[in-house]
C-alpha cells in the first residue's frame, strides 16, 4: 500500500488495516521457512552488493590504469617527434654539408 492511500482513511479504517498487516508481517515472520528464504535472499543480496563494490573498485582502477597509459602514450610520441625533428635537423645539414662540398670543388 502507498502512503497516499492511508491519508483518506479514518481512524477505524486505518487501525484495522494496521491490525491487518501486522497480523501478515508476523505471520510470514513466524514461518521457518519464510525466515530461511528472507535470510538466505538477505545473504545474496549482501554478496551481490560486495561483488558490485569489487567491481565498482576494479573499474576505477582500469580508469586510471587507463589514463596513466594515456599520459605515457602521450608523452612517449612527443619524445618520438622530437626525436624525428632532430633526425631531420641532421639529415638537412647533411644534404647541406654534401651540396657545399661538392660545389667546393
Amino acid at each position: 500500500m502507498a502512503i497516499g492511500e492511508f491519508s483518506d482513511m479514518n481512524d477505524d479504517d486505518l487501525r484495522r488495516t494496521f491490525l491487518t498487516l501486522g497480523c501478515t508481517f508476523f505471520q510470514l515472520n513466524s514461518n521457518p521457512t519464510a525466515l530461511n528464504v528472507q535470510r538466505h535472499l538477505s545473504e545474496r543480496v549482501g554478496t551481490l552488493e560486495a561483488r558490485a563494490k569489487e567491481a565498482t573498485d576494479i573499474i576505477e582502477s582500469l580508469r586510471d590504469t587507463l589514463k596513466e597509459a594515456s599520459d605515457s602514450s602521450t608523452r612517449l610520441a612527443r619524445a618520438l617527434n622530437w626525436l624525428t625533428l632532430a633526425l631531420v635537423i641532421v639529415g638537412l645539414l647533411t644534404v647541406i654539408m654534401q651540396a657545399v662540398s661538392i660545389w667546393a670543388k
